[in-house]
Formats: structure tokens, sequence, C-alpha cells
């Protein structure tokens, strides 16, 4: 949601005062928002979607089998 304010062009104390203003707390302080934690929170995001740009180009999966011994 914090992305999503960003693309609609909202300054970080604006999308803080917004999260504010409906209640939000954060995770795990349960703490109210700052326009700090707000630039901290798109920037590790924007990382995290580089990261995850890379394609997969080819997988491969290996069947093993191994006989069950009876002793009977």
């Amino acid at each position: 949601m914090i992305y999503s304010l960003h693309k609609k062009e909202l300054f970080n104390k604006e999308i803080s005062e917004y999260l504010n203003n409906n209640d939000f707390v954060t995770f795990r302080t349960k703490d109210n928002y700052t326009s700090k934690l707000i630039w901290m929170t798109l920037k590790k995001y924007r990382i995290r979607l580089l990261r995850n740009n890379y394609n997969i180009l080819q997988i491969k999966e290996c069947l093993y089998v191994n006989p069950i011994n009876k002793n009977t």
C-alpha cells in the first residue's frame, strides 16, 4: 500500500499522515509511521524488486528411487 501511495506521487510525510490517520501501525513495534520509516520501507522494497527481477532460465528435476528392504 505504501508503494501504491508513492506511485500516486505522495510525499513520504503525506503517506505517513495518511497511514496514521487511518489507524495503521507498524508491524513489529506498533508505533506510528514517520516519514523516515516510509523512506526506508520504500528503499528496501525497491531493492527487493530489483532482486526479484531476474528470470529463471532452466529448472532441473531429478527423481531418485530407493528399494525398500523387507526382512520377514
